[in-house]
């Protein structure tokens, strides 16, 4: 049963949505994965931002997680009801630097 929206935006602003099924284990072990990180922000400073591993988004995603997983190609997911913040999509274990954040294809 499909009942979370989940909105996804890439780094060149497309957007992208899908229904996710939130009564699964896959669910319950992407929100445990999402956390709040530091961040360097466009002029250098230091901010905070959640964030999530792409592997924990490409679970939830059923048959699109190649574009997560191969692609590469999102920067910020939403998901309705979970939080209202943006969270970013993390693609290595590097701290997420915006003054080069773009995708790793391009």
């Amino acid at each position: 049963m499909a009942d979370k929206a989940l909105h996804a935006v890439s780094f060149d602003g497309t957007t992208f949505g899908m229904e996710i099924e939130a009564n699964t284990q896959v669910y319950r072990n992407f929100k445990k994965s999402v956390k709040r990180e530091k961040a360097i922000g466009r002029f250098g400073n230091e901010i905070s931002v959640m964030t999530v591993p792409y592997l924990s988004l490409a679970a939830i995603m059923r048959e699109a997680h190649w574009m997560v997983s191969e692609r590469k190609l999102f920067n910020t997911i939403r998901i309705d009801g979970f939080m209202e913040s943006d969270i970013y999509v993390k693609y290595s274990d590097e701290i997420i630097d915006f003054r080069n954040r773009r995708a790793e294809n391009a």
